[in-house]
């Protein structure tokens, strides 16, 4: 009978402790913080001031953009041969017309040389064709076949003057040298690349930019 009584009176103390509890959890604590923030003053406002001023506001396009020369080429020979001179450096800077190699044209000049003398002999003798026929002591027909092997000979030694100069590598234009690739004494074939060389003045600049922001660029 006590023990009944005890616990009784235990449970009934633990229902009224764990009421009270609960009645000051969710009754009257939410109803002290909402006076406490109704009687509190509202934080102070803050305020950022500066002197009014006009500017001129350009757009701008952020881009990652590439160099890239205004005209760039490879030097390389029409005609094989040996290198015998090389008049440049790497990245020596050149004007147009410049000397940048030379290709052994020994056997041309011996050939320059022959046909030379083969034109000197074919202008006297249409020279003397012209005073014999000027006399009437010759026909037409040889003053015209002198004047075709003059000018036969005239024409072998131009393509033998243009083969030399062919072997003479100049700079077509103005620019920047690369990397040169071969050196004095080798032997170099058609179409192989000495060196290159790039002008630079001007120069472009290739940029990528979104479709949408096309409208935006315009020259300055």
């Amino acid at each position: 009978m006590k023990r009944t009584i005890v616990f009784i009176a235990v449970l009934t103390f633990l229902v009224t402790l764990g009421g009270g509890l609960g009645y000051f959890q969710f009754v009257l604590k939410p109803n002290m913080i909402k006076q406490f923030i109704l009687k509190a003053p509202p934080p102070p406002a803050t305020v950022a001031v500066t002197t009014a001023a006009s500017e001129t506001w350009a757009n701008r396009l952020p881009a990652i953009g590439t160099f890239r020369a205004f005209q760039e080429i490879n030097i390389a020979p029409q005609i094989g041969g040996v290198i015998v001179a090389v008049r440049v450096e790497s990245g020596q800077d050149v004007a147009k017309g410049d000397l940048l190699f030379e290709i052994d044209n020994s056997v041309e000049q011996a050939d320059l040389k022959n046909n030379l003398a083969v034109l000197k002999n074919a202008e006297l003798a249409l020279e003397r064709q012209r005073r014999l026929i000027q006399r009437g002591n010759t026909a037409e027909a040889k003053v015209d076949s002198a004047e075709a092997e003059r000018d036969s000979a005239a024409a072998a030694v131009e393509r033998i003057r243009a083969i030399i100069t062919q072997k003479m590598l100049t700079a077509p234009f103005s620019g920047r040298l690369g990397i040169r690739k071969l050196d004095l004494g080798q032997y170099v074939s058609p179409g192989t690349s000495l060196i290159t060389l790039q002008q630079l003045d001007p120069i472009f600049v290739d940029f990528p930019i979104p479709e949408k922001s096309l409208d935006l660029l315009k020259p300055g």
